[in-house]
């Protein structure tokens, strides 16, 4: 994972290897940029409105593992009402420049922005991972503490935290966090959907059921797109078969919308 300036705003941006989930701003350059191995199982979950925040669900030996990439401008304040739903998932870790200071990992004065993590941390039963040492150097060589890594209680023992003494013509450090598990990766076989032996009956009526049931629309994009997917995977496992195959891509193939317009349109099938 990588905070800082990427690229101008629609620029394409690729490691060999990775898959990018990425962020531009829109009216300076920066952003948020994560980087996941090919072949990584993952999903990307929705941010709280109004934060600079990318948050992915992987999936690794010991069951899921929430990282949340965020960045805290200097000139705005970490309300903790919005920020904590970032602290309520199990096994979550939290990494960023939030341009907060504290004591409690070694900054020398303290702000708000410094006191809010406090409480989320206090309250959440989160640990900060950092060691004291710097993160950040500017101009006039005065260090500061502002990149932290946090992470829920269980996950520490887990952990090693420490920084790479190159800033590499950044002014912050690089930061490494290891964490001992293992990334679930997918195999040279995946399964996929049979769409010519599904029971697109029973889909419609599974997709019409969760609609009446769950609050799918939302004002929010991203939730609103987390639910139609939520729906779409529901109603698939229960309506069509899948079976093993070579792996043609990195992605699993979902049943896609032009089958979710059915719902309205369509005549049925079986």
């Amino acid at each position: 994972m990588y905070k800082g300036k990427i690229s101008e705003t629609g620029k394409r941006f690729s490691v060999p290897g990775y898959d990018v989930i990425r962020t531009d701003r829109d009216s300076t350059k920066g952003g948020l940029l994560m980087l996941l191995k090919v072949g990584s199982k993952y999903m990307q979950l929705p941010s709280p409105q109004n934060t600079e925040c990318r948050v992915v669900e992987v999936s690794t030996a010991n069951g899921k593992l929430t990282i949340s990439n965020v960045f805290v401008p200097p000139t705005s304040d970490i309300d903790v009402a919005i920020y904590q739903t970032k602290f309520t998932r199990p096994n979550t870790i939290i990494v960023g420049d939030l341009n907060a200071k504290n004591k409690l990992w070694n900054s020398a004065t303290e702000n708000a922005r410094g006191r809010a993590v406090e409480t989320l941390v206090t309250q959440n039963n989160f640990v900060v991972l950092n060691t004291g040492q710097p993160t950040f150097q500017n101009s006039r060589i005065q260090i500061s503490h502002i990149d932290l890594t946090m992470v829920s209680s269980n996950l520490v023992s887990k952990c090693v935290w420490h920084t790479v003494n190159n800033t590499m013509g950044s002014d912050h450090m690089p930061v490494i966090t290891e964490i001992g598990d293992q990334l679930y990766t997918e195999g040279e076989t995946v399964l996929k959907w049979l769409l010519d032996k599904a029971g697109w009956k029973k889909y419609q009526g599974e997709c019409r059921a969760h609609l009446e049931d769950h609050r799918v629309y939302d004002d929010d994009v991203d939730r609103y797109n987390h639910s139609i997917i939520e729906m779409i995977n529901q109603a698939a496992q229960r309506s069509m078969p899948k079976k093993y195959c070579g792996r043609q891509g990195k992605r699993k193939p979902l049943p896609y919308w032009n089958e979710i317009i059915m719902l309205e349109i369509a005549p049925d099938t079986n």
